[in-house]
């Protein structure tokens, strides 16, 4: 089984993007900004998903289905 390396990178830097966003907004109380977060949120969120989708999918069928 083999894990895409740019598709982890992608979930892990919008992860590390999330965790500042929010520590961000709450040192400074800026809560405008929360539905910034929340879009950042969805897209990683979306990324991991497609992630495991995409191992279990190629897994079962023995081929690339879905490049990672």
């Amino acid at each position: 089984m083999k894990i895409g390396v740019k598709a982890l990178q992608f979930v892990f830097a919008t992860l590390f993007l999330l965790f500042m966003l929010l520590a961000f907004i709450n040192a400074t109380g800026n809560t405008g900004l929360l539905v910034v977060a929340g879009y950042i949120g969805l897209i990683m969120g979306l990324g991991s998903l497609y992630i495991a989708l995409a191992m279990v999918m190629n897994e079962i069928h023995g081929k690339t289905i879905a490049p990672l």
